[in-house]
């Protein structure tokens, strides 16, 4: 039951966008640099729901999760401006 556990999980981190946890947070401060100059498709298309990876780091790096966050709460700060 482990094995074929192990073995999905590794199918789906090959199917994220992302390799590192680090990939995301710049992939999001890209983001918040796009919402600064009015652009808002970046952050419709940002898998937050949908990529094994993002839902991964957040479980095991509690920095990663205070980051993402902190970008979540600007970004949502830059549309309530806009």
């Amino acid at each position: 039951m482990m094995k074929k556990r192990i073995e999905r999980l590794k199918e789906d981190l090959k199917e994220s966008k992302y390799s590192t946890c680090d990939e995301i947070i710049v992939d999001y401060e890209h983001i918040i640099d796009a919402l600064e100059k009015g652009d808002k498709k970046p952050l419709k298309e940002f898998p937050l729901d949908k990529d094994p990876k993002i839902a991964i780091c957040r479980r095991v790096d509690a920095n990663f999760s205070q980051k993402l966050d902190s970008l979540q709460d600007v970004s949502s700060k830059i549309l309530d401006n806009m």
